[in-house]
Parts: C-alpha cells; structure tokens; sequence
C-alpha cells in the first residue's frame, strides 16, 4: 500500500458542502463544514488530510464511506476553510484547505501569512469494511478504530493510535505516543516511529515476523524480554517486518 502519495492538483473543488449553521460567534465556537457521503469498494483507499485539527476514524457497515468536518474559530471566518474532493484510480482523496492553499499539494501561501490561524478542522471518518484508510494532520491526533485495511495514520505534533485487524500499518508522529493494536500481521509490514513518546504495539498472541526496536534514551520490551537501545530479532518463522524507533521514551511489543 502506497502511504500518502502527494495529492494531484487537478480536483473537484465541492460547492455547496457548507451546511453553514453557526453555533455562536464567540471564542472557541464551531460550524459544520463537510458533510459528505460515496460508495467506496473494497480494496480501494480513503485519504485524509488535515492541517491544525484531529481525524477520527471508526468503521461502519455498508459499503458508504462518510466524512464530516467541523470548523474551530476564534476571530476568523470560518467560511475561509474550503474542502477539497478528488476520486482516482485508489480511491477518493478529501482534505482541508487553509486561507493561501490552493490545492492538497502544499500548504501555498499559508506559510506567510498568519490568516486563519486559530482555525482548526476535526474530521470524523466512518470507514466500510475493506477499505483502507491513509490520514495526516499536522497538530493533531490521529485515532483509527476497527480498521479492516491496510492504514497509513501520521501527525507532527500528536497521538496516533490504531486498532485494525490486519496489516500494512504506518503509524508516526513526531511529538507524540503512538498506541497500536492488530487482530493479525497479514502480508503488510509495520512500521511506527516517534521522536518524543511512548510506542506501545500489542500484535497477535501467536505472529511470525522479523521485529526491529531502537531507542535513545528509552527502554525496549518485546515479548516480555527487555533490551539496551535496539534490537533485531525473529519471533516464530519471521517473514513480514515489523519496525518501532523512538529517541525519547519507551518501546514495547506484545
């Protein structure tokens, strides 16, 4: 599974997504800004990305994949977040667009200036079976729950956590604890990675895989046995990678 492969700039820009209700124009406030729904198959894959706010994802039955969005403001206009929707041969692609953005490419003029900056979007994701599922945010968590794809799941500064029921899974942050949790290991690799934070991986009671663990000022744990700042070893009959690095905190696999 490709991880977040750049969006392409030719999109579908939605019109009309803005069930523009305002809950208060006080600080701290909220709007709907996204509230939308697609058949998605099996095998295929959602992709979300974020800015400044949170993705939550949980699973759902049918085959319809929905995502909603709600806008965060203090003293912006809240209208200025716009949503972006491509569907290509993967899968459909959404994301949110910050004053200055043009596209899910980059983050365009936005850099320079400082409008809309106490804006934030918390997206809620419900996923169908099958479906996998790639995410990114910079300030934000990132929580994946009762994934049956593959998930690629990434913040800079905040948590990721995910409970999937099979592999390939990338979970990083930078500053922040990743929590992970599989029902099997499948023909996916893992790979999770932090600079400051706990990592904490609970696999199948019974896995073959090829585990790698390295620390800096941190302690490592697989399978109950202890180790110094890393650590190659085969649990079973090897096979599918499973990776965690840290620079500050501790690393257990289970």
């Amino acid at each position: 599974m490709r991880i977040l492969g750049p969006f392409c700039i030719c999109a579908l820009f939605v019109a009309g997504m803005w069930a523009f209700e305002p809950l208060g124009w006080g600080e701290g406030r909220s709007v709907d800004g996204l509230d939308w729904r697609n058949a998605i198959a099996p095998g295929r894959t959602l992709t979300v990305q974020n800015l400044n706010g949170p993705i939550t994802v949980t699973s759902v039955s049918g085959g319809e994949v929905h995502v909603t969005a709600k806008v965060g403001f203090n003293k912006s206009d809240p209208k200025a977040i716009r949503f972006q929707i491509k569907d290509d041969a993967r899968g459909p692609k959404v994301c949110a667009l910050w004053p200055g953005m043009d596209s899910c490419d980059g983050p365009g003029k936005h850099q320079n200036n400082h409008e809309g900056d106490d804006l934030t979007v918390a997206f809620e994701v419900q996923l169908p079976a099958g479906v996998a599922f790639e995410g990114a945010t910079v300030n934000g968590n990132v929580d994946v729950r009762g994934a049956t794809g593959g998930v690629g799941a990434v913040t800079v500064n905040g948590d990721v956590a995910v409970d999937s029921s099979t592999a390939p899974l990338r979970a990083e942050t930078v500053n922040g604890r990743i929590d992970v949790r599989l029902g099997e290991l499948g023909p996916g690799d893992v790979r999770m990675a932090t600079v400051n934070g706990d990592i904490l991986a609970q696999l199948p009671q019974r896995f073959d895989a090829e585990v790698s663990a390295r620390t800096v000022s941190g302690r490592i744990t697989i399978l109950g046995k202890e180790y110094q700042a890393r650590v190659r070893t085969t649990v079973g009959r090897g096979g599918p990678k499973v990776s965690a690095q840290n620079v500050s905190g501790t690393i257990a696999i289970r």
